[in-house]
């Protein structure tokens, strides 16, 4: 295993660092301390080619003005609270407000955040303390996600977290995934571990509501072409493995989930706006697949949801793989 790590700018003052680890066969695996982010993921097709089949950016400065959380590790709390605002232990706490009048990835997040780097033989962990009242959520919270890959092709991400005061936690990563590193998505074939969804409103919102897959759009339990790209739902994870599946025809790359998590935000990117990507790709709707392994969206407000809460001094232990290979 070879970790190569360089400058790849500054904010604030602040160094960003690049991490490449790349694997005995040759798999490459980008990193960089702002955000804490999955900047490239090289991936063989069928016939040994290696292709990135994650988007992003070729320099900082397009992580900087970024509004799509491209590869990026979202928190407090991933996904959305709906009003901005939840109830703990009795007292009411309030949320920024940036997706219309409801708090999306954390509000300002974690994505424009540096965190300290700190690489291994064959990972890279990233720290960062968040302040009581960051965002308005309770708790001073001190959180660690890790980042390896392994010579079976499978990067594994582990979360680690830990707060002096009850508080709420929900952590992924948001990678946009295309196997065939170019075009849309939507030819893709994705298969789901859930028999449930979380329907939404109109503001992606759930309704509280868990509904069965049978018969809808939704159904995702055996391959199938993507086809449209609607999808920014949350899928009720029923415990099978893989969690998900993804299979692109044209190069055969091959993607599956594993996750430990009760949910999985399936998003098309229907509403990633037009923009300009790594080695002058033209990103926008449906560029790319997110499978954002969760807790559900607006758990907090929803008592019959798994509860995010994490208790004052309980370890946060989350893990999720992304296992990949061709066919």
């Amino acid at each position: 295993m070879i970790i190569e790590k360089r400058r790849f700018g500054t904010v604030n003052g602040a160094a960003v660092i690049k991490y490449k680890i790349r694997n005995k066969n040759g798999l490459v695996l980008s990193l960089i301390n702002y955000g804490a982010a999955m900047t490239g993921l090289s991936v063989p097709d069928r016939n040994g080619n290696l292709g990135d089949v994650l988007l992003g950016y070729d320099d900082l400065d397009g992580y900087i003005a970024d509004d799509g959380f491209l590869g990026a590790c979202v928190g407090r709390y991933a996904n959305r609270i709906g009003g901005a605002a939840f109830e703990l232990d009795g007292r009411e706490y309030h949320t920024t407000a940036n997706d219309g009048h409801n708090t999306l990835h954390g509000g300002r997040g974690w994505s424009k955040r540096i965190f300290e780097g700190h690489p291994g033989t064959d990972s890279v962990e990233f720290c960062l303390t968040d302040r009581e009242g960051a965002d308005g959520f309770p708790g001073n919270l001190t959180v660690r996600v890790k980042y390896t890959l392994s010579d079976d092709n499978s990067v594994e991400i582990d979360y680690f977290a830990v707060s002096d005061s009850d508080t709420v936690l929900n952590l992924t990563n948001h990678g946009y995934y295309n196997l065939a590193c170019w075009g849309d998505v939507l030819g893709h074939e994705l298969c789901v571990a859930a028999d449930y969804y979380t329907p939404v409103d109109s503001e992606l919102i759930p309704t509280g509501e868990v509904l069965p897959v049978d018969g809808t759009d939704f159904d995702f339990r055996t391959m199938r072409r993507i086809g449209q790209g609607f999808y920014d739902h949350n899928f009720v994870l029923n415990g099978k493995t893989p969690a998900c599946r993804v299979y692109e025809p044209t190069s055969g790359r091959v993607m599956e989930v594993e996750t430990d998590m009760p949910g999985v935000q399936v998003y098309c990117s229907g509403m990633l706006t037009e923009r300009l990507g790594k080695r002058g790709a033209r990103y926008g709707r449906y560029s790319g697949l997110c499978l954002e392994t969760q807790f559900y969206p607006n758990s907090p407000n929803v008592p019959q949801f798994p509860s995010p809460v994490l208790r004052a001094w309980e370890e946060y232990r989350r893990h999720t793989t992304l296992k990949f290979g061709a066919e």
